[in-house]
This record gives C-alpha cells, sequence and structure tokens, in this order.
C-alpha cells in the first residue's frame, strides 16, 4: 500500500480527512468518500459496529456498501483514525 498520500495530507495540509457518509439512498446501502487535499488519498477504516468492525478502502470517488445498521448505529473507529466524520 503507498502510504504517501496519507503521510503529505497529514504534514501538508491544515484540514484534516473528512470521510463523507451519505444514507438513504437506498435501504440497507451507505454511500463512502473521503473528502481530502491530496489527489491520490485513499486510507482503509473500520467503520459499522464496535462488536463487528468491517474496513472499508475509501478513495476520494463515491463508493457504495451494504449495511444492516441505521444512520445513528453506523459508526467509525475514530480512536483508531485521526479524521472527521459527516453523515448525511
Amino acid at each position: 500500500m503507498n502510504l504517501t498520500p496519507i503521510f503529505n495530507h497529514h504534514l501538508r495540509h491544515a484540514q484534516i480527512p473528512r470521510l463523507e457518509l451519505l444514507f438513504g439512498e437506498a435501504p440497507g446501502m451507505v454511500m463512502h468518500k473521503w473528502s481530502a487535499d491530496e489527489k491520490d488519498f485513499s486510507m482503509p477504516v473500520r467503520v459499522g459496529s464496535p462488536d463487528h468492525w468491517q474496513i472499508i478502502h475509501p478513495t476520494r470517488r463515491w463508493q457504495a456498501m451494504q449495511t444492516s445498521l441505521s444512520i445513528d448505529k453506523f459508526e467509525v473507529a475514530t480512536d483508531l483514525h485521526y479524521v472527521d466524520i459527516n453523515k448525511q
């Protein structure tokens, strides 16, 4: 895995990466992407619930994933990642 874009973002930009989560397009579906200043930024992150984490690999383009969790139950492991979260 090329970590250069991750380090470049954290070292060269003031804003921390923001994980954009978009719920409601279809039942059981969540769209996700990174909002980051580095062009090739892509960082895996754990999502779901603490008793059943799932690792996703968001990029700067929208991607879809299936989930049985509602917007209020869907969590991001922010204790493991220095990121901002935007749930809609």
